[in-house]
């Protein structure tokens, strides 16, 4: 039984990087959260079955190694809809925390036992393992999550560079597992632990500051996408800006136009010129000044981003159709409408601009609905020139660089997060691409 408890204890470690993988993307399943979860059962079952084979045979080979290379992986990146290569990166990654694991424990383990224990570990080298999976999956769970999906979702990586960034963890999970002592090593020679130890230590440190390196990559993005979205925000003010400026413009014009209007006018009553007075009338409305300020809802914010990509799209030639029935105030937050109706219209116009430099007849629709304690509604569709990539994928590449667009990613996360719905569609026929998207009020 002793065996077996050990197979069992030994071979369960891999659940440490199942539970890290599955904690990183647990926000973003593409499978359910039941199927996840009977997934995961599954290969614990694997590895208990494994666990009682390495101690029935009382043998210490790593039977389940080649299961957790040829199905965890493979399993991770299916379940989270990620790109395989993301995918890949954050499943290697979890194999760290589990080798720091391993082999501290074993090294323990032979100094506590020696060689005449089993070729399993014996109880004191269990606990030190059990011990070390809890201490290492609270201290490394958080900022995992935290720092993985920061560098998954940060543009400025490459997919040349994440088919590359995997090889790094992936690779030092292995220097662990080849560089690890046995028990014969440390029983001739106790300092090749402490060698080992401390090795495991520096190289641990330089992992970490790779690490480091990667997430201050990943900020400056973010700082970078932030600011400029504030620039956005800021023409988007300064256009509404122009348009009021031209409206009090207008205004001014018309107050002093009116006294001498009101004078012609009444000289043709005085005269009782009812035919030249209607021709002066026609000619008045038809010289009128059309007010050039646009309103398409009640709300500030909604309809200064409207405004201001409805006069991009006629820049480049699009016919512009748009209805909005949004409030002054509404019950979500002014950021989530921004960043959701700004990123929709902005990806909109971008293919509007592709329409226009190919001749094709380009179009903007936009429609948008909210009450004050409701949800919100967008509609949007646009002409769109080429193919469009899967659009089911949680990421899409993008045509403007290297790497995964923003807009359709940003949007999805979003209402995922706010507990709403995001569906992107493609109709390569009429070549028309929609975006439907619900935001629940705030709670």
């Amino acid at each position: 039984m002793q065996y077996v408890i050990a197979g069992i204890s030994d071979q369960w470690e891999f659940l440490l990087p199942l539970a890290l993988s599955v904690s990183v993307v647990w926000d973003r399943l593409r499978w359910s959260k039941r199927q996840t979860l009977a997934a995961c059962a599954l290969m614990a079952l694997a590895f208990t079955i494994a666990g009682v084979g390495c101690g029935l045979l009382v043998t210490g080979i790593q039977i389940p190694f080649m299961i957790l290379m040829t199905c965890l992986i493979p399993l991770h990146w299916r379940m989270s809809g990620l790109p395989f290569t993301r995918a890949l990166f954050i499943s290697a990654t979890s194999l760290i925390p589990m080798m720091l694991c391993v082999d501290l424990s074993v090294i323990f383990n032979a100094l506590v036992v020696g060689e005449d224990g089993l070729p399993l570990m014996q109880w004191p080298g269990m606990m030190m393992q059990w011990a070390l999976t809890l201490i290492l999956f609270a201290i490394c769970n958080r900022p995992m999550r935290r720092l993985l999906l920061q560098l998954v979702d940060c543009p400025a990586i490459s997919e040349r560079a994440w088919s590359l960034a995997w090889l790094v963890p992936f690779l030092s999970a292995s220097l662990f597992t080849v560089l690890s002592p046995t028990a014969t090593d440390i029983e001739a020679a106790p300092s090749t632990a402490l060698t080992f130890v401390l090795l495991l230590l520096l190289f641990t440190v330089l992992l970490v500051l790779f690490y480091v390196l990667l997430g201050a990559v990943a900020r400056q993005s973010d700082l970078n996408a932030a600011a400029t979205e504030a620039n956005r925000q800021l023409t988007m003010r300064q256009m509404q800006q122009e348009h009021l400026n031209e409206r009090i413009a207008a205004a001014q014009r018309v107050r002093h136009d009116l006294r001498q209007h009101l004078l012609t006018i009444r000289g043709f009553v005085d005269a009782k010129d009812g035919d030249g007075l209607l021709h002066y009338l026609d000619t008045l409305e038809a010289s009128a000044t059309v007010d050039t300020s646009i309103r398409y809802c009640e709300h500030f914010g909604a309809n200064i981003i409207a405004v201001y990509y409805a006069d991009r799209a006629r820049t480049l030639g699009a016919a512009v159709d748009i209805a909005m029935d949004i409030p002054a105030a509404i019950a979500l937050p002014e950021a989530d409408l921004a960043v959701t109706l700004g990123n929709l219209l902005e990806n909109a116009v971008d293919a509007l601009a592709g329409c226009s430099a190919s001749g094709e007849t380009a179009k903007l629709t936009l429609r948008a609905s909210a009450t004050d304690q409701g949800p919100l509604f967008l509609i949007v569709s646009n002409t769109f020139e080429g193919d469009v990539s899967d659009l089911d994928a949680p990421a899409v590449p993008s045509t403007k660089h290297d790497g995964m667009g923003l807009g359709i990613q940003s949007v999805r996360r979003l209402a995922q997060e706010r507990g709403g719905e995001a569906r992107f569609t493609a109709d390569q026929n009429t070549h028309t691409f929609t975006a439907e998207v619900v935001l629940p009020p705030a709670l």
